[in-house]
């Protein structure tokens, strides 16, 4: 479906490989990155944590990633939580 190694990686867990993937400089960490980091039921805090440790400077939160994470019915609470408290001035939160 398109998706990147780097897509699948955060969406589903396996959060072995991912500061593997994440390390590499070349390696664009796009908005489907971050929204599928915040969808992921098993583990997405401690993905969103990783993106936000290594890679902070490239980790838009835009209204995409928001929404993913409020969908997220077993870790969005604590991906928002997250979120707020890293980059609670760049959360896109409209109407």
């Amino acid at each position: 479906q398109g998706r990147t190694p780097l897509q699948v990686a955060v969406r589903h867990g396996s959060c072995g490989v991912i500061p593997m993937l994440i390390g590499n400089c070349l390696t664009v960490i796009t908005e489907a990155v971050v929204v599928a980091a915040a969808g992921n039921e098993e583990s997405g805090e401690e993905v969103m944590t990783l993106l936000l440790e290594q890679r902070g400077a490239d980790v838009v939160i835009t209204e995409e990633v928001v929404k993913a994470a409020a969908g997220n019915y077993m870790r969005g609470k604590e991906v928002i939580t997250l979120l707020l408290e890293q980059r609670g001035a760049d959360v896109a939160i409209t109407e």
